[in-house]
């Protein structure tokens, strides 16, 4: 068949396993389509009129796959999908990820732990939705007290949890639980922020719940003044003058330097004298 048809796949192309059949003791495994040719009952029927004569195409449906048996000695046995793959190792290799599982491993932790436990966060969008859930059927559009128009996947069915999950645009916006229980459970707070298909966690509000705040610990102290080499009870030295310098949000000021413009002044003497508070009066970094 390599002679006369050629490969069906080189070392390194990206191929699709098209079909799998169970026999007694094989696994019939074929990839992109098969090696043999496939036509539908139609493609054997010939059109005639006078000498003309419509028919198929005979270079249709022609094979460009490939295919390969596991054989097993007495029967094949039970396992599992890994199990599978594992058997078939030698000749393709699943290690390749997909578009969706090259996203996942993009996101934040809490994301995809989300989307492994099949959970939907508000703020995901509608295709980490789908990665979360599934595609549904069951979609409504209404509008809500404002007039502003939404739309609504619903998963599940009673006697089981039934999850709403609301969208504005491509957002979601609310996730509502109805529990078996009667318990409806509504997260409207953002939890995720999706920017150019970015996906972050979103900024902490004060809303937040104790437990939250707990599992995240306690705010990193701050120091009560600006550092320093100066003993508690050093008074500043009057020949050094700070140049006013532009601060940072989260930064210390720049240490003093002499006279202006960084130049040293004339005769010991500052051209601008200014200065420092003494240490008990400074204040702490905003």
């Amino acid at each position: 068949m390599m002679q006369t048809s050629g490969a069906a796949a080189k070392i390194g192309d990206k191929v699709q396993i098209t079909n799998i059949a169970f026999h007694e003791k094989s696994i019939y495994v074929e990839i992109n389509g098969g090696p043999k040719k496939k036509s539908k009952w139609y493609n054997h029927i010939q059109l005639g009129m006078g000498g003309a004569t419509n028919g198929s195409d005979p270079n249709q449906a022609q094979p460009t796959g490939a295919a390969m048996t596991l054989e097993f000695t007495q029967h094949v046995p039970e396992m599992t999908g890994p199990e599978l793959k594992l058997l078939l190792g030698p000749v393709l290799d699943f290690s390749v990820k997909t578009a969706a599982e090259v996203y996942t491993d993009t996101l934040p932790p809490k994301i995809k732990a989300a989307i492994k436990s099949h959970e939907v966060l508000v703020g995901m969008n509608r295709d980490m939705v789908i990665m979360a859930k599934e595609r549904t059927q069951r979609k409504t559009r209404e509008k809500d007290d404002k007039g502003e128009e939404y739309e609504e996947w619903l998963y599940g069915e009673p006697p089981a949890d039934v999850v709403f999950v609301r969208f504005k645009g491509d957002e979601v916006v609310q996730v509502k639980t109805m529990k078996i229980t009667g318990q409806s459970i509504v997260k409207n707070e953002k939890e995720v922020d999706v920017k150019d298909g970015v996906a972050t966690l979103a900024a902490l509000k004060a809303s937040d719940s104790p437990e939250e705040r707990e599992k995240q610990g306690p705010p990193p102290e701050q120091p009560a003044h600006r550092p320093t080499l100066k003993r508690p009870d050093e008074q500043p030295d009057p020949a050094i003058v700070r140049t006013p310098a532009v601060q940072v949000p989260g930064q210390h000021p720049e240490e003093p330097e002499w006279g202006k413009n960084g130049k040293r002044p004339q005769n010991g003497q500052p051209e601008d004298k200014q200065q420092d508070p003494p240490p008990d009066t400074q204040k702490p970094p905003q």
